[in-house]
């Protein structure tokens, strides 16, 4: 026989959370602000990725180069001039191909198109579940939790995105963009 107490207890626990019609477009809205955000933080991966590309193979490829040019001074079918001048292009080569990590290194394009890659990643994850939210609500402290993790992965990316990249995202025609101003002057968060 079952306990009654214990099962009214298990109905008030599981109390279904509705929302009303203002939460629901703020769910709506912050939806769309967050589908831009990931645009923008995709963006700016393939940018940085591009970036990194431009120097990483010229330094695979001189680096390659010079190592065939190594090989081919210690030949013994070449003459001492051409066994020289190729030592002398080894040398060359390897002095570019160092500067081209060097910059490479400093600039750091690999590591912010990681960053922006996985702050991504981190916003396709909150539209999932803000879209689960809004169609099962089932959390009442569900804003706060979502306020928490939108700083948290904007903590984690250390960098802004290109000017360029956010611009395009900041037209008139996209008025759901967290970086266009509101009515009040405020952001539009």
């Amino acid at each position: 026989m079952l306990d009654s107490s214990n099962s009214n207890e298990t109905i008030n626990n599981l109390q279904e959370i509705i929302l009303n019609n203002k939460e629901k477009l703020f769910y709506i809205e912050f939806i769309n602000k967050i589908e831009n955000e990931k645009n923008i933080n995709i963006n700016a991966s393939v940018y940085y990725e591009k970036k990194s590309m431009f120097l990483t193979i010229p330094s695979i490829t001189i680096t390659s180069i010079a190592g065939m040019a190594s090989f081919l001074s210690a030949a013994s079918f070449f003459n001492e001039d051409t066994k020289l001048a190729f030592s002398l292009g080894v040398g060359i080569l390897g002095s570019i191909s160092s500067l081209i990590q060097t910059f490479d290194s400093a600039f750091k394009f690999n590591t912010k198109a990681e960053m922006f890659r996985t702050a991504a990643e981190q916003y396709d994850k909150l539209i999932t579940q803000t879209k689960f939210e809004l169609t099962k609500p089932n959390d009442p402290n569900f804003i706060d939790k979502l306020e928490k993790k939108m700083l948290e992965i904007q903590n984690n990316c250390k960098y802004f995105p290109p000017q360029k990249i956010i611009n395009s995202y900041n037209s008139t025609n996209n008025p759901n963009n967290i970086y266009n101003d509101n009515q009040n002057g405020e952001l539009a968060l």
